[in-house]
């Protein structure tokens, strides 16, 4: 894409200009996709203003321009030569990069009225408006980045983190419960402390100390959070030994934590299983805190028999692993999940395993 810009910026704009590349992709962008995307505005474009330059330069030449995809023999051969020469002028410092500068005559700004939707406008509107970085998110992001130095892994990056929320094996309510929670957006604990007549629903009812997720998820006596850590610790330690209970920054970073072997290599089954466990568990423990605080609000009393908390919890791991083996079917196209993934993840965790078989999935 920069060598394309490149050569429409340093060729005089009268002499014609015919490139050759392998990129299909390339091609692709310049011929089909760049008329959509000026219908939208250039929303959600990849590399948006690289293209845009580039457009704009071959609009504003006025002999011919082409392009082509390398296939004869010799059009790659020189491709290779090409590129042997860039690598030599870069070791020697004398490139000459691209600038990614925009003729103001021939860019084209704005949606197209006929094309543009309520939708696309309001998203447009939002992507002009940067809003301003919350305090408490801005924490809970140093400290999941703290977290994963001191563990030794590569600190992970803001976008890494809100992508790993809304990671595939992640359900579509939990990642939306994980998203609050990292930034610290649900109605808790200090959240109360300056509302008027109110101030009492700051405090937990039976730790008397203040009801933040941290306390809720994590520390609280009533039943449920400490019951089913426990259960998600016997069910990871069938399989992967060591356990330590996780925190409210494990829960920030679960879609992006990586584990791996003792030769450093990545553990994807271990991944998944982490992830499924995790998020599971903290939705479950959320639901049963609501259902507590809100639901039985006027019986402070009330609590939940630990064995509807045993059930609730192994048939929320029960569906996870149902739809792990219905997702394995072909059916499911782009989606479908590999047979070999879901062993992995579930391998050794299951109850009488051995009666099973091989061929469970």
């Amino acid at each position: 894409l920069l060598a394309a810009l490149y050569c429409t910026q340093t060729t005089p704009r009268d002499a014609p200009l015919h490139m050759v590349t392998r990129s299909r992709d390339l091609i692709k962008t310049v011929t089909e996709a760049v008329p959509a995307w000026e219908n939208r505005g250039w929303l959600d474009a990849p590399h948006a203003n690289t293209i845009r330059a580039l457009i704009g330069h071959v609009r504003a030449r006025s002999a011919p321009t082409t392009i082509q995809q390398a296939e004869k023999r010799q059009e790659i051969r020189e491709l290779n030569d090409a590129q042997d020469d860039a690598k030599v002028d870069v070791e020697e410092h004398r490139d000459k990069p691209a600038k990614i500068t925009i003729p103001r005559n021939f860019d084209l700004t704005g949606m197209r009225l006929r094309t543009m939707t309520q939708a696309l406008a309001y998203k447009g509107i939002m992507k002009m408006t940067k809003p301003d970085d919350r305090p408490s998110t801005t924490r809970r992001l140093d400290e999941i980045r703290r977290q994963a130095l001191a563990r030794g892994d590569e600190p992970p990056r803001a976008l890494e983190v809100w992508r790993g929320l809304r990671h595939k094996d992640i359900r579509k309510p939990i990642s939306d419960f994980l998203w609050k929670l990292a930034h610290n957006a649900y109605k808790c604990g200090s959240y109360w402390s300056h509302i008027p007549g109110y101030e009492s629903r700051q405090t937990c009812t039976s730790c008397n100390t203040e009801d933040s997720t941290t306390h809720l998820l994590f520390q609280c006596e009533a039943p449920g959070q400490n019951l089913v850590w426990t259960m998600a610790e016997k069910l990871w330690t069938r399989k992967h030994g060591s356990w330590q209970k996780p925190g409210i920054n494990d829960l920030g970073e679960v879609g992006v934590r990586q584990w791996k072997d003792e030769n450093k290599k990545r553990n994807l089954g271990k991944d998944r299983l982490w992830r499924i466990i995790l998020s599971e568990s903290a939705y479950l423990i959320w639901l049963l805190r609501c259902e507590r605080v809100i639901r039985h609000e006027d019986d402070d009393a009330w609590r939940h028999p630990n064995d509807e908390i045993r059930r609730r919890w192994a048939f929320a791991l029960n569906n996870r692993l149902q739809l792990d083996r219905e997702m394995t079917r072909l059916k499911y196209g782009s989606k479908m999940l590999r047979a070999d993934r879901v062993t992995e993840t579930w391998k050794h965790v299951l109850d009488n395993e051995q009666a099973i078989g091989k061929n469970w999935v």
